[in-house]
């Protein structure tokens, strides 16, 4: 709507209707103050949709790696894919806590969708990590180390930021899940 009354007040001066010097004076301002919040509105939207992407796509990774028992059947895959998997989920979550870190209004965006919400994930993410650290392969106690450390920092960082209750890693996350309308699945 500003925009609209930016272009009008262009014309408004363009056309020469505008007799008062104040109003002639004025109307450019406007015109460029309307530019100006028109694309502060687009940049913003164009900086929390791709993290609200990345945090959906994670979601649905996750998700899908529960609803295949994945951490079930850790011992029995190859350890060489197993640990890139591992390690994905490290970086996607490192990537998450900087989006958090660059756009901290996104994590006021919950999902009515269980399957695109993180917080109603992670605990999966936790089970993945516990699963893996009792391998007896080394690399995927590595692995597993890995996205323990990734997912205690993130943590560290909601508990700081936005507040959340609890001392623990799960504690945190059972906070950010009730923080987003769902429960936190603990899985045995």
């Amino acid at each position: 709507m500003l925009w609209l009354l930016s272009v009008l007040g262009a014309l408004v001066i363009l056309l020469g209707i505008a007799t008062d010097p104040l109003i002639r004076f004025l109307t450019p301002f406007e015109s460029l103050t309307g530019f100006a919040l028109l694309t502060a509105a687009v940049s913003w939207f164009m900086q929390i949709y791709p993290a609200l992407g990345r945090r959906r796509a994670l979601a649905i990774r996750l998700s899908l790696l529960q609803n295949a028992d994945y951490a079930g059947k850790l011992d029995q895959l190859d350890p060489a894919s197993v640990t890139s998997t591992l390690e994905t989920l490290v970086s996607d979550l490192v990537q998450i806590r900087v989006d958090l870190t660059q756009t901290s209004e996104s994590y006021y965006f919950w999902e009515a969708d269980e399957q695109l919400s993180l917080p109603a994930s992670l605990s999966y993410a936790v089970d993945l990590a516990n699963q893996a650290g009792r391998s007896a392969k080394p690399t995927l106690q590595t692995a597993g180390a890995l996205l323990h450390e990734a997912l205690d920092s993130l943590a560290v960082f909601l508990r700081t930021e936005f507040r959340h209750d609890g001392e623990s890693t799960q504690d945190v996350f059972r906070s950010y899940a009730s923080d987003h309308r769902y429960p936190y699945r603990e899985n045995p």
